[in-house]
């Protein structure tokens, strides 16, 4: 949710915007590419423990190559900020699902700053912000999944060095 966030930002304070780095988000709106349907009843399951839901949803989350240590320090990364938090599994799980589902960045914007979209693997989301967004340049990631900087890390950290 922090990439949609990002892009209004930046479209509602341009002036204020040096340069933006999309990684792994969605447009939005009526033409955005959406999860699998079973991504979605993992994320909105009320029947399972903040256990189960973590199996369920690293396939979809992890490319297949990653290595499991990878995940499992991003996985007690996460758990850790959760207990922090004294969040219920629900929420911890499903905190952003609202303005994922709401959010629309459609309206596309020339905001006369340097733009890089960074998507892993071919979902389409990527295609379609940096079609609507000038002079922005799409990077994609191979053997990459939603968790892009876990799962190739110096790749990502690379181009972000590169466009900074």
């Amino acid at each position: 949710m922090g990439g949609m966030v990002a892009q209004e930002f930046a479209l509602q304070y341009p002036a204020r915007t040096r340069s933006l780095i999309l990684g792994c988000t969605s447009p939005g709106g009526p033409s955005v590419v959406r999860a699998e349907r079973k991504v979605s009843d993992i994320l909105m399951a009320r029947d399972m423990s903040l256990e189960q839901a973590r199996a369920a949803i690293l396939p979809y989350i992890y490319d297949a190559d990653t290595p499991r240590e990878k995940i499992e320090e991003d996985v007690t990364c996460a758990g850790n900020a959760c207990l922090r938090r004294k969040a219920t599994p629900l929420n911890c799980r499903n905190s952003g699902v609202g303005g994922i589902q709401s959010y629309r960045a459609d309206h596309g914007a020339d905001a006369g700053y340097p733009r890089k979209v960074g998507c892993a693997g071919a979902t389409g989301n990527g295609e379609l912000i940096a079609a609507r967004i000038p002079g922005a340049k799409l990077v994609l990631l191979d053997h990459a999944s939603h968790l892009f900087l876990t799962d190739q890390t110096q790749a990502a950290h690379n181009h972000i060095r590169e466009f900074l």
